[in-house]
């Protein structure tokens, strides 16, 4: 089975291919949302909030609580090792 792979930059800000089905797994331990350019939220979550850097994520995270933040930085650190 062919998985999609979404660009995202990493921690060292070089370029890498993330697995939709490992962001699909974050997804289903989150209370909160995970947006990506498709999903009909996306303008506005995604809308620049500091205009001096124009950068369009990847992928959005609203996380719901404290437990979302602690899930989504253990995603990164494990996507990251």
């Amino acid at each position: 089975m062919n998985s999609e792979q979404i660009q995202v930059s990493g921690l060292d800000g070089e370029s890498k291919l993330l697995d939709r089905a490992r962001l699909d797994g974050l997804g289903e331990r989150l209370e909160g949302r995970i947006l990506l350019p498709r999903d009909p939220e996306w303008s506005e979550a995604a809308g620049i909030w500091n205009g001096m850097v124009a950068k369009v994520p990847a992928v959005v995270i609203r996380p719901s609580s404290a437990a979302d933040v602690l899930a989504v930085v253990d995603f990164v650190r494990e996507e990251n090792s």
